[in-house]
């Protein structure tokens, strides 16, 4: 196939997408892109009258524009296919490097972090693999469910454009299982520690950022592990930790309220936390040792970063370290009432169930504009994110 340069990005020599933005800021991407081969062995979530838009050759395309047109000087993907053949050497030729980490099990597909080598150099990288949490399990049984195959990449960046700074940077896909809460709380406090254990030898001071699909909800007890720093739970209700049950008792509804966060949104210096142990009926404790909220806490999280058959609700987040990075402004996702016009997603404009979120960030002693920043709080005229279709009637037409 011929490659076709990222519509809406510069090439390597032109650098006017980061021209957009002042030094001192950057802007950071998240997108679960849909890999194929999970698309085929779940298609009755995306059952459309126009199956043509679920086919990869035509999906492929418009996953390389969409990300053309968010710009981003970072970016994390999840559920990436055939990296090297369909991903990297396109990303390459718009001044992107790529680092990738398959899923093991024989899974096909993993995760990804681009980055502008214009803007950034490339100092550390590691890749996690959580089936190292069936290690050292009592049990066989204990091991089997810890046993999965998400992985997570973690890479030190260091900004060309202001010396000596440098940030670290992971991207994660985590289990999505419902009634699996332990194992994905265990999968958040081994990236968590090792994400620590990396900041400390920087001495404490280096800057995180978190992408990934973390499937779990706004409301959840995990996403409060994540950004509010704690965790206590009965293991018998393991089941609703990502909160996705909950998701699905009000996700039709025409009321959802927009979450935002709160005072306590940047709580949680824990050093590891106390873990009750694994029996059912225990007090499952954790403490998350990183300061972390969301880059659209300010604002409220997304209503809807995905949206299938089986599923609406957000479970995609950037994570940042509120002490040492600012969120200028985030990109605007698409209301769920607009997404329903579609039944689901993929559809002919958006080649996968999720959105891209984006988010503006600064260093935090050092003063930046954002092109975003007007967006945050406020109406959108005319609608800027890549996802938002002026006219739903259009899915209908053919290619």
């Amino acid at each position: 196939m011929k490659r076709e340069r990222l519509a809406g990005a510069p090439r390597a020599s032109e650098g006017s997408a980061v021209n957009e933005r002042s030094g001192s800021s950057f802007r950071i991407a998240s997108w679960n892109v849909l890999a194929d081969s999970l698309l085929q062995s779940n298609r009755e979530l995306y059952a459309r009258d126009d199956s043509s838009t679920l086919l990869e050759h035509v999906r492929q395309p418009q996953r390389l524009w969409l990300i053309g047109q968010l710009k981003a000087d970072i970016l994390g993907l999840q559920e990436v296919e055939r990296f090297e053949q369909s991903l990297a050497s396109s990303m390459a030729r718009v001044g992107y490097r790529g680092i990738y980490k398959q899923r093991t099990g024989g899974q096909k597909d993993g995760v990804a972090i681009f980055f502008r080598e214009s803007r950034f150099e490339l100092v550390y990288e590691e890749a996690l693999e959580f089936r190292v949490l069936a290690d050292g399990c009592a049990s066989h049984e204990e091991a089997d469910r810890m046993r999965k195959h998400n992985v997570a990449l973690l890479v030190v960046l260091r900004d060309r454009w202001n010396a000596g700074r440098e940030l670290l940077v992971s991207c994660c896909h985590l289990l999505w299982n419902p009634r699996r809460g332990l194992v994905k709380l265990r999968q958040m406090q081994y990236l968590m520690a090792r994400v620590a254990e990396l900041q400390s030898r920087g001495g404490g001071r280096m800057p995180v950022v978190l992408v990934g699909d973390w499937n779990c909800t706004p409301h959840s007890p995990l996403y409060a592990f994540l950004c509010r720093g704690q965790f206590t739970q009965p293991l018998h209700t393991e089941g609703k930790w990502d909160g996705q049950q909950a998701a699905k008792a009000v996700q039709h509804s025409p009321s959802w309220a927009p979450i935002r966060g709160g005072p306590g949104v940047r709580a949680g210096r824990g050093h590891g936390g106390g873990q009750g142990a694994d029996g059912y009926g225990s007090l499952i404790q954790a403490a998350n040792p990183l300061v972390l909220e969301s880059a659209y806490a300010a604002q409220g999280e997304p209503r809807c970063t995905t949206f299938h058959r089986g599923f609406q609700g957000t479970v995609d987040y950037i994570l940042i370290d509120p002490t040492r990075l600012r969120s200028l402004g985030v990109m605007p996702t698409p209301p769920p009432e607009l997404l329903a016009q579609y039944g689901s997603l993929p559809d002919c404009i958006t080649p996968s169930d999720h959105v891209p979120i984006a988010v503006d960030l600064a260093w935090v002693d050092a003063p930046a504009a954002s092109p975003m920043a007007g967006l945050v709080g406020g109406p959108i005229h005319p609608p800027t994110h890549p996802f938002i279709h002026p006219n739903p009637h259009t899915c209908n037409q053919p290619w």
